[in-house]
């Protein structure tokens, strides 16, 4: 999140949208997010008065809480969250992950399908014996250590699932943004699973 900012109102010392990320230009000033801190506070030296940006840091939480919110837009706000917190999310899933330090897969939506796949075929016949093609290349599995692996993903992806929803949760209950921006809202989870 280290790239949000929030649109403000410097003079009345009020959150107006938000988070959302600079774009290169911003109506006619080319080149917004080269700007430092202050230049980016207000913009008024550009024509635009009542108007700012600030970034959504660590550094700036203290500056923010003192900041007016009207509750309809932190409602708005909390949804953004939380959409930043789904996609975060979405996005650790999709990294490598690590099999008993042996292998490792990667869980696509057409990979988790695959796996499935495989494990209705070891629920119907408990001698089967297969190669499941991973990024490491392919391992061979028996129907019962398949069963054990494709438990251990699900039980991974679940986990994952828990995280997302206690975010979401947290960011629900927050009253005003510091309490949000002192949430810990990133998703970092281990990828090694032991079988």
């Amino acid at each position: 999140m280290s790239d949000l900012y929030f649109e403000i109102n410097p003079t009345k010392i009020e959150i107006i949208d938000g988070p959302k990320e600079l774009e290169i230009n911003w109506r006619n000033i080319s080149g917004i997010y080269y700007l430092n801190p202050e230049e980016l506070y207000d913009l008024s030296w550009a024509g635009y008065k009542d108007v700012g940006f600030i970034k959504i840091s660590k550094e700036n939480i203290d500056i923010l809480s003192k900041y007016s919110i009207k509750p309809d837009l932190l409602t708005v706000i909390k949804s953004r969250f939380k959409q930043i917190v789904s996609t975060n999310k979405q996005n650790f899933e999709f990294q490598p992950l690590n099999i008993n330090n042996e292998y490792s897969i990667q869980l696509t939506e057409k990979y988790k399908l695959l796996l499935m796949m495989k494990y209705l075929e070891c629920c119907n016949n408990s001698n089967h014996k297969f190669q499941l093609l991973t990024l490491s290349g392919p391992v061979k599995f028996e129907s019962k250590s398949y069963i054990n692996f494709y438990n251990k993903i699900q039980n991974y992806i679940q986990r994952l699932i828990d995280v997302e929803i206690f975010l979401h949760k947290k960011i629900e209950n927050s009253s005003n943004i510091k309490e949000i921006l002192n949430a810990k809202l990133d998703i970092n989870y281990k990828t090694l699973i032991k079988l």
